[in-house]
Order: structure tokens, then sequence, then C-alpha cells
């Protein structure tokens, strides 16, 4: 049985800061690369294009909800979704190819339509106008004033799975450095946990739960012992709701034959406390 009990919490979570940088000092060894440019009077790492900059963090608690919080500094002539001088387009992944946040902006009136604050894809783009969502846009780098350059504060939410977390931001960009750049600033990393003294270890009944068959391709059943009042849910990798929480008991199954293949999680709670269960969709 693969069944990994990986994170247990009561019912009132906290938020905890696990990682701040933004950059004033100096850059640590965690990032891949150390460029950096002052933007309107800020320590921007980068500005990039189109080396990508990787954030690479130990000890980060497997298996819990992270949110990533940063600025992104949109420079220069980006074209969003245009099909003559783009697309442009920005994407976050976490190893192994986890896609976090892929997305197009645009700062010119001559391409003014981007993807974000929506997702871009080639067969169905999003079209909002340009620096749309943006916390600060204006003439900062000077390189080409007839265009505005943005600045906007992006947060995302993920179910962090590896004992490495590395965290990759990069540009696909059609045109060369001087004409489209990217930069990063204020970045930080919280976790959800327990409230302070609700630390302590589950109830036999949570303790030992568990599911099979994992990896499965049509059902999962629970295993619970003699858990009263326990509702389930599913989440997936990047911590998005994928089965809506729902009664059950100990014994019950529960289909996921429409699921696509990959990794899911399993939530189980009495209304005080949470086990959460990782499991494999095979097809």
């Amino acid at each position: 049985m693969l069944s990994i009990p990986a994170f247990t919490q009561d019912s009132g979570e906290t938020t905890k800061e696990i990682y701040s940088e933004d950059f004033e000092r100096g850059i640590g060894s965690e990032w891949s690369h150390s460029t950096t440019t002052r933007i309107n009077k800020s320590t921007v790492l980068g500005t990039f294009n189109p080396t990508p900059v990787t954030l690479t963090l130990a000890d980060v608690p497997k298996n819990v909800n992270v949110t990533l919080c940063f600025d992104l500094w949109v420079m220069d002539s980006w074209d969003g979704n245009s099909d003559v001088h783009g697309p442009d387009v920005f994407s976050v992944t976490l190893s192994p190819d986890r896609a976090l946040l892929t997305t197009t902006f645009s700062n010119t009136y001559d391409d003014p339509l981007q993807s974000y604050p929506k997702t871009y894809s080639d067969e169905k783009a999003a079209n909002h106008p340009f620096s749309t969502g943006a916390a600060k846009k204006g003439e900062f780098n000077g390189h080409f004033t007839q265009f505005t350059d943005t600045k906007y504060e992006i947060c995302r939410t993920f179910v962090n799975t590896d004992d490495l977390l590395n965290i990759t931001f990069a540009a696909h960009l059609t045109q060369g450095i001087t004409d489209e750049s990217f930069g990063i600033d204020n970045v930080s990393l919280s976790i959800e946990q327990p409230e302070i003294g609700n630390l302590s270890f589950l109830p036999d009944c949570l303790e030992r739960a568990s599911l099979y068959p994992n990896p499965a391709k049509r059902d999962i059943r629970i295993f619970a012992g003699n858990c009263t009042n326990l509702k389930a849910s599913v989440y997936d990798e990047l911590g998005q709701l994928i089965i809506e929480e729902f009664n059950t008991a100990n014994g019950a199954s529960i289909d996921i034959h429409q699921l696509p293949e990959g990794t899911y999680f399993l939530h189980l709670n009495n209304d005080t406390q949470t086990n959460i269960q990782r499991f494999v969709k095979l097809k």
C-alpha cells in the first residue's frame, strides 16, 4: 500500500511565512542567477530574457498548501496574444514540470490584448486589454518610453509534493532582452499550519486512516476505523478542489474513473482534524 498520511491539522489553520526576499541585501544561493537592476527605486532580480531563473528551497513541508506571492515586472514591448509579434508568454513552473502559471502580457497599443489574469493556451487565448490587473504602470526603465512598463502582484497556491522545491520563472518572448524582459521582486512563500498548541497526535481513527488501492483506476476505498462524522474531498496537485466535500464512512468507496491520470490528495476530516492521503490515478 502506497498511501501516505501526509499532513494532519486542526480545523482552525494559521498561515506561516517560510521564505521572504526583496533583494535589497543581495542575492542568496537559493537563486540560480544573481543579476539585479533598479526599477522604480527598488532592487529587482533580473531583468531576464530568455534565461529563466529558479528558486530552490530545501526542507519545505510536503503535502501542505503553499502560497507563492511575487511582484512581476513586465518590461518594454511585450505583445501579449499577438500572432505577429508574439505571443509573449510568462510562466511559473514547479519541478517536475508542474505548471503553476502560464499567461501573456502586453504593454503595447499595437498588440493590446493579453491573457492575464486568465491562463494562456494556443487553442483558446483569453483576451483582456493591455496592463489589465497591473498594480503599477509607467515609464520605469527608459528603454522604450512609448510603451508603459507594468508591475503585477501575483499569488498562487499549490500542494508541495517535493523534498526539494524548485520554482522556475521564465518568459518565452519573440524579441531580445533590449526589447522585452522581466524582473522579479518581493518573493514570499507561506504554508498553512495548525494553530500553536493544537499540534498533537491524531485521534485513533484518523491516525490509522488509509485508502486502497493505490495506484487506482476506477475507485478508491477508505479505511478509517471507528471514525464518525467523516467527510471526504479530493484536490489536485495545484491545490484545486476536484471532488467537493461529501459525507462518507469507513469502508466507503469514491468513484475516480473520470479523473485524468495524475497525482491527487484525499482529504479526510471529522470536523476537528484532517488527514491527507496522496494517491495516484492511472488510465
